[in-house]
């Protein structure tokens, strides 16, 4: 099934032709056009009926990526593809426009949240030392936070909101607020943390 999309024209980079990336039961079809994407999802949706398979028109979404607003149409069935301007795919948001720092918003939202449940738990615990809770912030915290950052072109801006949500959970983690006027350096020494950028 896979096979057959491949071998159509889709997107290149480079010296590659990229048509369809596939995770678990998810396939993503990628076309520089909207007849060449039309006919790709044709033939797929052809050939899972071949081993009774069918594809979800509910849960299937078209996505393009250009500078302006940019309308496709694309169908199965007589069954009109939903288009989107932003959807989530592998823990990532994609944007129609590239924006890059509301993918970044998503996540230090989600690192955020989690920060605040392991407040009480952890960060205020005095029974667990900075060692533990550092490792715990390792595990927890920073994978969210520089989950792509190797694929993204990131900005000041960008930088600057990873950098500030980082510091959030240090400070707790150390039991200091910015009232305490201790500096970023002193508290990334003594928690032993690299700059977030710099790692990704």
């Amino acid at each position: 099934m896979i096979k057959k999309v491949k071998e159509l024209p889709g997107y290149k980079i480079g010296n590659r032709n990229i048509t369809i990336l596939c995770y678990t039961d998810d396939a993503e079809l990628i076309s520089n056009s909207e007849d060449k994407l039309q006919r790709m999802l044709h033939i797929l949706n052809k050939t899972a009926k071949e081993y009774n398979m069918a594809i979800s028109t509910e849960e299937t979404e078209c996505l393009t990526v250009f500078k302006e607003p940019l309308r496709c149409k694309l169908e199965i069935e007589g069954t009109i593809i939903k288009q989107v301007m932003s959807s989530r795919y592998l823990g990532v948001v994609v944007t129609s426009h590239s924006d890059i720092y509301q993918e970044t918003i998503y996540q230090v939202r989600k690192a955020a949240a989690t920060t605040s449940a392991l407040r009480d738990i952890v960060w205020r615990n005095k029974h667990i030392g900075i060692e533990t809770k550092t490792r715990i912030y390792k595990t927890c915290i920073k994978p969210i936070l520089t989950y792509a950052i190797e694929t993204r072109t990131d900005t000041k801006k960008t930088k600057q909101t990873l950098k500030t949500t980082k510091m959030k959970t240090l400070r707790c983690i150390i039991g200091k607020t910015r009232r305490d006027h201790v500096r970023n350096e002193d508290i990334r020494q003594q928690c032993n943390i690299q700059d977030i950028v710099i790692w990704g």
